[in-house]
């Protein structure tokens, strides 16, 4: 790749790679940090490319992408497979499990699973794939598939690349060990995924080094992901983005299937790349999920080229031809020079040029004009990537069924260089201020995960963006890290603005840190520092076996506090989570300034609940997690919610299942020899709020008004139509709660 950018003549070149091109684009990136230019990667694998790792994830991916396919046969009964997504997840199984015992056409367990794993790459084989699994069930004729040319030739290659770029387990031990592991995390493969492969025999003199992915570089990425890609899932792509640290930027697009451009029907994220391969405006966002949405951008754009002239249009490569001169074209205000570089005008349209170089920006200054010069996007740069966006862009967003004006901005730059100058306010380029739909400001930087909804409540004291008009709502996005105990690392995630009040949420047994993800959101729209860690051995978190005491899981949240540099913060959790937080308050009552107690109770482990918890961690590690998940399934939510919301019980499977039994078994030894909370309750001054399901069968409606009465001044909160998960099953009126407790503690 380095010898054709050489053969071209070109100082840098730009990369788009999808899929295994990823890892193309990931290695010349680390090896040639200051020769590339825009690189946008479309469905990542991990920092260690296809490795082991990354083939066992391919599981999680069938996992992830699942729902998607059950919900589209449980709306069509005429296939017979169920008229709910956990009927038809389950006859899948039961058919799995038949074939196992007695192959159909040919057809056997093995088979069955392969076919269900292709056939989910895209949406428009949803409809064969059901017919084959119709098929398979009812025993009618199976339709045949055309046969792949070339198949054993493009094997062949496959492993010759995949098996000489990372070394892949050589012991049958280990094969056994993650087959055990992905068979109960990941049932719908059934750990084939992790079992013994051609890798397995290479010799690893045949193997090169790998490649080492870290921050070192430009800030000139952006990794975009489809949430429900089977073949390289989402967990790879966020891999790979905490590797290149400030380097990438990753947003993800709420569809299945594999591929976000090459292979994806009318992508909805278009724009994505624009302000990274063309020096135009940023994305359109559509505020309710806060996934981009349909737009006209770096593929529009390539389309388009067909039907224009040879000189001039977008993606033109002439050193001059077809570039505007003479007035903007949106306010009308003359531009310096006659002919410049061909990078769109700032304030309004224009050509682009295969390398984006600076050029004289729109001068106006006069009411009308609603785009403002281009400025630098915020974000480490040391080896190049002139980033630039175009300031005050408009774009119409949808928020809460809401529609609303939306401006995106950079915020003020930090001096790096002369060149870094601070961005002029919006309103010195004549945009229009009041009497329109709200305005507010969006940031999208290097680093940034996504753009999300945000709560209207109140401006916080310091945000990454700023108002602009009007009383629209701010965005935030997620920021990702990790940091370590005792060479533990730990995974975590922050949400809104550094200046707000900390909040730290901590997720209960088996989940991880996504539990509270909607409530972060919410606490950060109100002006909250919202932090979700990982508690080792669960989420992204490192896991440790043998047994993990409360005592070590506070001075993991404690150690995280000091890690961002926060003294105090409310801390909250839900069910295991909520022990942990009163294990910190009898600990380190210093570091805690209000406690949210959701799901929990505060009694020490009775002897029967020792010896069923120290059972329970025998029995994942023998079993795995997926039997214990459809188990409790009906516990965690509310039994009627399971079938009434796919959404929230989906998402309770999948941490389930995804937990490392190693960690869960951990935490669940540690947990049967807690301690006594009564006497820490008693002591609590700090302002308390208790959340409780009405229908929760783990820790009652009772046990939370024994908490009240430890505490008298708690506000105690019953969420109706609820179980043990209130927050993910009615996530409106918990929001409600905790967002009125916390911007009301001092």
């Amino acid at each position: 790749m380095d010898r054709i950018r050489a053969a071209l003549g070109e100082e840098r070149v730009s990369y788009l790679g999808a899929s295994c091109g990823t890892q193309l684009g990931t290695a010349y990136a680390s090896l040639f940090p200051g020769r590339g230019d825009r690189i946008v990667l479309d469905s990542n694998l991990g920092p260690g490319g296809y490795d082991h790792r990354a083939m066992r994830l391919s599981a999680r991916g069938l996992e992830d992408r699942f729902p998607d396919f059950a919900a589209y046969v449980a709306a069509r009964p005429e296939y017979g497979l169920g008229t709910t997504p956990r009927q038809v997840r389950a006859t899948c199984q039961e058919l799995a499990r038949r074939l196992e015992r007695e192959p159909v056409q040919g057809r056997d367990e093995t088979a069955f699973r392969g076919i269900t794993y292709d056939w989910l790459y895209a949406d428009a084989d949803m409809p064969e794939l059901a017919e084959i699994r119709q098929a398979l069930d009812t025993g009618g004729p199976v339709p045949e598939q055309p046969p792949f040319p070339g198949l054993e030739a493009l094997r062949s290659a496959r492993f010759a690349v995949i098996c000489g770029d990372s070394p892949w387990p050589r012991t049958i031990r280990e094969y056994q060990r993650d087959v055990r592991a992905d068979s109960g995390r990941y049932p719908l493969l059934g750990g084939a995924t992790a079992d013994i492969g051609p890798c397995a025999f290479r010799p690893r003199s045949w193997v090169e080094k790998p490649v080492r992915v870290d921050d070192q570089g430009p800030s000139n990425l952006l990794l975009v992901q489809n949430e429900r890609d089977p073949g390289t899932p989402l967990a790879g792509a966020k891999a790979l983005r905490r590797a290149f640290g400030d380097r990438a930027g990753l947003v993800t697009v709420d569809r299945g299937g594999h591929g976000v451009y090459p292979f994806g029907a009318d992508p909805c994220a278009d724009d994505v790349p624009d302000h990274r391969a063309t020096a135009r405006a940023g994305p359109r966002l559509r505020g309710r999920t806060g996934r981009v949405r349909r737009g006209s951008g770096l593929f529009g754009e390539r389309r388009r080229r067909r039907a224009e002239p040879a000189t001039g249009g977008p993606w033109s490569g002439s050193a001059g031809g077809g570039c505007r001169s003479g007035p903007c074209s949106t306010c009308g205000s003359p531009r310096p020079g006659a002919r410049w570089p061909c990078t769109p005008p700032a304030c309004g349209t224009g050509s682009t040029s295969r390398r984006a170089r600076p050029r004289p920006a729109c001068t106006a200054r006069q009411a009308g004009c609603r785009r403002p010069a281009a400025l630098p996007v915020p974000g480490r740069v040391r080896g190049g990537g002139d980033e630039r966006l175009r300031a005050g862009a408009r774009r119409n967003v949808t928020l809460d069924g809401t529609e609303h004006q939306l401006t995106l901005t950079p915020p003020p730059p930090r001096a790096r260089s002369d060149r870094h100058h601070r961005a002029p306010s919006p309103r010195r380029c004549g945009c229009p201020g009041g009497g329109e739909a709200a305005v507010a400001v969006a940031t999208l930087a290097a680093g940034t995960e996504r753009i999300l909804r945000p709560r209207r409540n109140r401006l916080p004291d310091r945000a990454a963006a700023q108002r602009v008009s009007g009383r629209g709502p701010l965005i935030y996005a997620a920021r990702m890290g990790t940091y370590e105990v005792d060479g533990v690392r730990l995974a975590y995630e922050e949400w809104g603005p550094e200046g707000g009040t900390p909040v730290v949420l901590v997720h209960g047994h088996p989940f991880d840190r996504s539990l509270w993800r909607a409530q972060a959101r919410r606490l950060a729209g109100a002006g909250c520092r919202v932090v979700l860690p990982d508690l080792r051995g669960y989420g992204e978190s490192q896991v440790v076996p043998g047994r993990t005491p409360f005592p070590v899981f506070a001075g993991d949240v404690v150690a995280l506090l000091d890690h961002l540099g926060i003294a105090d913060a409310v801390v909250g959790g839900v069910s295991m989570g909520g022990q942990i937080t009163m294990e910190i308050r009898r600990l380190h009552p210093e570091r805690v300034r209000a406690l949210v107690l959701a799901g929990t109770s505060y009694p020490a482990e009775t002897e029967e609940g020792r010896v069923g918890r120290l059972a329970l961690a025998e029995r994942l590690l023998a079993e795995g997690m997926g039997g214990y998940a459809d188990e409790v399934i009906g516990r965690m939510l509310a039994p009627y919610n399971v079938e009434a919301k796919p959404d929230a019980a989906a998402h309770v499977l999948r941490m389930m299942r995804g937990t490392d039994p190693e960690g869960a078994a951990a935490a669940l030894r540690g947990r049967a020899e807690r301690a006594d909370y009564e006497a820490t309750l008693s002591a609590v001054t700090e302002p308390v709020l208790v959340v409780v399901g009405a229908d929760d069968s783990f820790t009652t409606v009772a046990d939370a008004e024994a908490i009240r009465r430890l505490v008298p001044h708690a506000t105690l909160t019953v969420i109706d139509g609820a179980g043990h998960l209130p927050h993910l099953e009615q996530p409106e009126e918990t929001g409600e709660a905790l967002v009125e407790f916390v911007t009301g503690v001092d």
